[in-house]
């Protein structure tokens, strides 16, 4: 019994032994140098593709080693692109490098690829000195909103017979009369379907109501048009989203023309009613200064009388409102 206990306490001990040689005899392995970082400036777009009137995320994204100060960079002016602010985000800083990111948020308002130009970005390291980084240019593609299959201007065709099918099997009077009336369901679907999407937009765009029944719709375009008149010395982007409004309803009431949920890039690719034909490139241009008036941000150096071209706007509305009403009608 003593001789099995000493094997036993020998056998500890040397399992002890190997055990502290295994795990103490061996020092951490060196962590592997950490390589110096080149400053260098990028660009993110935050989503990679934009939709048109939506607001964007763009972010000027600089790395460099620590204790290096970023200068903020100018924006430049990207012809189909509104910048609406800049800010400077506080520097991510870790051990061997930081990151700097100044912030953009800018809203699209052309359709089609447009070019963000290449630039330079000024740093300042440790001891002051200034450095000069390049920045590429980017692509940027802007999309419209509406969805990927919008309304078909015209109804499915017919459908022949499967090859497989008898001749037999169904007549040319049934299959013509299912086919035409297969044709009036998707005509009556996609008249529904404009309907409804043009309430859509009158609710979301704040509708001026209807015209009352006692007036005419050159009568009510005109009050409307007085009422922007008196609230633009106090509200001159009210003024313009009423003014904006009511040609979008006169031109739905007086033409027929589904114009209320289209964007102005999408009313110049529009085929026109044939009644406004001539008239069209006028409507648009007007929309679009409702649209410079409504959408882009103040910039007093830029546009020393934002009231002054509302006024216009509204004016040319007001014209066009005349040159449309038909003769006999006003008095």
């Amino acid at each position: 019994m003593a001789l099995a206990g000493g094997v036993v306490r020998l056998a500890l001990a040397c399992g002890a032994a190997i055990l502290l040689l295994a795990c103490g005899s061996e020092e951490p392995a060196p962590r592997a140098p950490s390589l110096p970082v080149t400053p260098r400036a990028t660009l993110s777009v935050e989503p990679p593709t934009l939709r048109i009137g939506e607001v964007v995320r763009i972010e000027v994204v600089v790395v460099t080693p620590p204790e290096y100060r970023v200068l903020p960079p100018e924006p430049p002016e990207v012809p189909g692109l509104w910048l609406l602010d800049a800010v400077e985000l506080e520097p991510e800083r870790g051990p061997g490098r930081w990151v700097h990111r100044t912030r953009l948020r800018v809203r699209p308002r052309d359709l089609g690829v447009h070019e963000w130009p290449s630039g330079v970005v000024h740093v300042e390291n440790a001891s002051g000195e200034r450095l000069e980084l390049a920045l590429p240019g980017r692509s940027l593609e802007v999309v419209s909103i509406l969805p990927e299959m919008p309304d078909r201007g015209t109804p499915y065709g017919l459908r022949e017979p499967a090859a497989e099918a008898p001749a037999a099997s169904i007549g040319l009077g049934p299959a013509l009369a299912a086919g035409a009336t297969g044709a009036l369901l998707a005509v009556l679907l996609l008249r529904g379907a404009r309907r409804a999407r043009a309430a859509r937009a009158r609710r979301q765009l704040g509708s001026t109501g209807d015209p009352e029944p006692e007036l005419d719709l050159w009568q009510w375009a005109e009050r409307e048009l007085r009422s922007a008149d008196a609230s633009l010395g106090d509200e001159p982007r009210r003024a313009a989203n009423r003014g904006a409004r009511v040609l979008r309803q006169y031109v739905e009431r007086r033409f027929g023309a589904d114009i209320a949920a289209s964007t102005t890039p999408e009313l110049e690719a529009t085929t026109p009613p044939l009644a406004m034909r001539s008239r069209w490139p006028y409507l648009v241009r007007i929309l679009e200064s409702f649209d410079e008036a409504r959408f882009r941000p103040v910039d007093p150096e830029r546009d020393p009388d934002p009231t002054g071209r509302i006024r216009k706007a509204l004016e040319e509305t007001r014209r066009f409102v005349e040159d449309s009403v038909p003769r006999g009608v006003r008095s």
